[in-house]
């Protein structure tokens, strides 16, 4: 499954949000059109990654564990993104 940049902002959107969201939330916050939107929850809900209600968009368990186990960056610093292993003392300047 190709993974776009939209599709991960939506999905760590849902992952941060405690009830779902309406696909205008995405309007308002990153300017996806709908037809973005659509594409991403439809390739997203047909893994079981979200569920769908009237017009609120939630993620379920499994969605969860996908974003966990996959590391998806919760923050913007990219330094923070590497894993504890790859880490060593740091060096004196």
């Amino acid at each position: 499954m190709k993974i776009t940049k939209s599709d991960i902002k939506i999905l760590l959107e849902l992952y941060k949000s405690a009830n779902g969201l309406t696909p205008y939330h995405f309007y308002q916050r990153f300017k996806f059109g709908p037809a973005e939107v659509y594409k991403s929850v439809t390739k997203f809900s047909q893994k079981n990654f979200l569920e769908i209600d009237k017009d609120n968009i939630r993620i379920t368990k499994l969605g969860k564990e996908y974003v966990e186990k996959n590391r998806f960056s919760f923050r913007t610093d990219k330094f923070d993104r590497i894993p504890d292993k790859f880490l060593d003392n740091k060096i004196d300047i």
